[in-house]
């Protein structure tokens, strides 16, 4: 059976984002940091859609192919990582449903 652990992938983007995130300081004036916000988010955005979209497409696809498309892993997966790319919570929620995918994988 072909890797179809996405878990880690999320994992390790939203990690990442969250440690370079700007910093958020009293310090910084709000314009300049509502700015930087922004862009940061912008950013991270775009770059879940190249780097880890595609990967959970695929992952989907292969899993359709072996459970069925109304398998209610593929559901939630699938309902999870529509908005997933607007913050952590929701990529740590796919991330949640793609180990749940790979756990009822695992056992066919």
């Amino acid at each position: 059976m072909p890797n179809i652990a996405g878990q880690p992938l999320v994992i390790a983007f939203c990690e990442t984002w969250e440690h370079n995130a700007p910093d958020m300081g009293f310090h910084v004036p709000f314009d300049i940091l509502s700015e930087r916000l922004l862009q940061y988010s912008h950013a991270r955005v775009n770059a879940y859609h190249k780097e880890v979209a595609p990967h959970i497409a695929r992952l989907l696809t292969i899993a359709c192919y072996i459970l069925g498309p109304s398998h209610q892993a593929i559901i939630d997966l699938e309902r999870e990582s529509i908005h997933a790319s607007v913050n952590y919570i929701g990529m740590r929620e796919c991330a949640r449903m793609l180990q749940k995918l790979h756990s009822v994988l695992e056992l066919r």
